[in-house]
């Protein structure tokens, strides 16, 4: 019982999601499994991530099967297309150790 008051409570005082501050850019995160993408546009405010949005995605038919590489290539595509007026308005800075700079 304590752990869920302690849950209502966060939920109730912390913002989950943050509006992004004009002229600074954002942070893309992306996560991939055997089944899924999901990817989190982050801003940094005094070195403290704040969500700003959240996307996901089922992978489905052929998308099960790519690489680790064509599945991250495939999650910021997704987000770029998805989450299109961020791209245009922000310099958005991709966050990963996978070389798909090469592939894009």
């Amino acid at each position: 019982m304590e752990a869920f008051l302690k849950l209502k409570e966060y939920l109730v005082n912390t913002l989950v999601l943050c509006k992004p501050l004009p002229g600074t850019p954002l942070l893309l995160y992306f996560a991939i499994t055997d089944r899924a993408i999901n990817s989190v546009i982050v801003h940094e405010k005094d070195h403290v991530h704040r969500h700003v949005r959240f996307v996901s995605k089922v992978l489905q038919g052929p998308e099960v099967h790519y690489q680790a590489i064509e599945k991250a290539t495939l999650a910021v595509v997704f987000v770029a297309r998805r989450l299109r007026y961020y791209f245009l308005s922000f310099t958005m800075i991709v966050m990963t150790d996978l070389p798909i700079c090469k592939v894009l």
